[in-house]
């Protein structure tokens, strides 16, 4: 009898226009702290854009953002913990208003879930985005060791969420 692997899913923005090779490995990395054996990626709009301000024109109508809901609850309902990125801009004109609403569905789909959550910072930085953050945080330390400290899990209050800090610190 085989066990199953532990699927770490990670929430990202949009698909890349590019490689997204400094995001997997960012995402790799954080997969290998907090213990799962693979990483899968599900993103909030699912259409490809080149940064996250290419939702404003990728998102401006409901379907495409409708149109994503299918895969993300596949990964939720396949995963073993999750990992939020989707980044702290919002698009502009209709497409933020989309935005919203898909983040409003998306907390709820994990409050029905018993999967850990984990973020840096919240609202959610793009893994991208982690080394920048962490090399602020410590300067001169190694990311992976920086990393560890500020993955944190987010804890489900009600409506809201928050990350939780570990009170020894």
């Amino acid at each position: 009898m085989t066990v199953p692997e532990k699927v770490l899913l990670a929430i990202l923005a949009t698909p890349p226009e590019t490689s997204g090779e400094r995001t997997l490995k960012r995402l790799e990395l954080a997969r290998e702290i907090l213990g799962f054996q693979r990483v899968a990626v599900v993103n909030v709009l699912n259409v490809p854009t080149f940064r996250t301000n290419g939702m404003t024109t990728a998102g401006a109508d409901p379907e495409p953002w409708l149109e994503s809901r299918p895969a993300i609850s596949k990964g939720l309902d396949a995963c073993h913990g999750v990992v939020l990125g989707y980044g702290v801009s919002e698009p502009s004109g209709p497409a933020r208003g989309h935005y919203r609403d898909q983040i409003d569905w998306l907390w709820g789909e994990l409050r029905g879930r018993e999967s850990p959550i984990w973020s840096v910072e919240l609202p959610p930085r793009h893994p991208s985005r982690w080394h920048r953050l962490t090399f602020k945080s410590v300067p001169g330390s190694v990311f992976a060791d920086v990393l560890a400290t500020v993955l944190l899990p987010v804890e489900l209050c009600g409506e809201s969420s928050r990350a939780v800090r570990d009170i020894a610190s």
